[in-house]
């Protein structure tokens, strides 16, 4: 069949690579968005959008050398709408601008953790500790030491808990979750906070 239609195996491999393919398979890359790989930025995802309309264009070149006029057709038919979306993709991703980094996205520093555990500290009582937890420690990303160095202040493990699990969206270090855990007094409660966020 390839023969007949008078391309290379090699040249023809492009065209039904773009039609049903992983990106990956045919480029030797991952595809903007596919998970493949780790988050780019929207300019290089740009400059791979771009990448695929060169390559799009290049396989329909390649489609017009095919003899068998219907499926010439249908090839590049579906080439064009390729091209299409992928220029519109490119256009889109060229208008986008990073988000600012604001205040509540930087992480804690020690300085002002400290400063937030002191704050902490001048609660006399548990329901008024885990009160300014989520009002205040909320609002900053921070480290498992820092969030174990919060728990600590409490007295009882109940609550412990319930602060634990209001910490738990904006640990930076998930992995660390143990050093959280290490803030308890009981085995059972530790088990209790890995519920309460969702951990096994």
């Amino acid at each position: 069949m390839i023969m007949r239609l008078g391309l290379a195996p090699a040249r023809l491999f492009v065209l039904p690579c773009l039609l049903s393919a992983p990106y990956s398979a045919c480029f030797g890359q991952p595809a903007p968005g596919s998970g493949e790989a780790a988050s780019i930025t929207p300019a290089q995802a740009k400059v791979r959008a771009d990448e695929i309309v060169k390559d799009l264009r290049e396989a329909a070149a390649e489609a017009r050398k095919i003899g068998d006029r219907a499926l010439r057709e249908r090839i590049e038919l579906r080439l064009s709408r390729a091209e299409l979306k992928a220029r519109e993709l490119a256009e889109e991703l060229s208008r986008v601008r990073p988000a600012p980094v604001t205040a509540s996205a930087l992480p804690l520093s020690d300085a002002e953790s400290e400063k937030l555990l002191q704050g902490l500290k001048k609660e006399p009582f548990d329901d008024g500790k885990l009160t300014f937890i989520e009002n205040f420690a909320t609002a900053r990303p921070l480290t498992c030491r820092q969030a174990a160095a919060l728990i600590r202040a409490f007295s009882f493990d109940e609550k412990r808990v319930a602060a634990a699990k209001a910490l738990y969206p904006r640990l930076l270090d998930r992995q660390n979750f143990n050093d959280v855990l290490g803030a308890f007094t009981f085995d059972s409660n530790k088990v209790l906070a890995r519920k309460a966020v969702g951990l096994k």
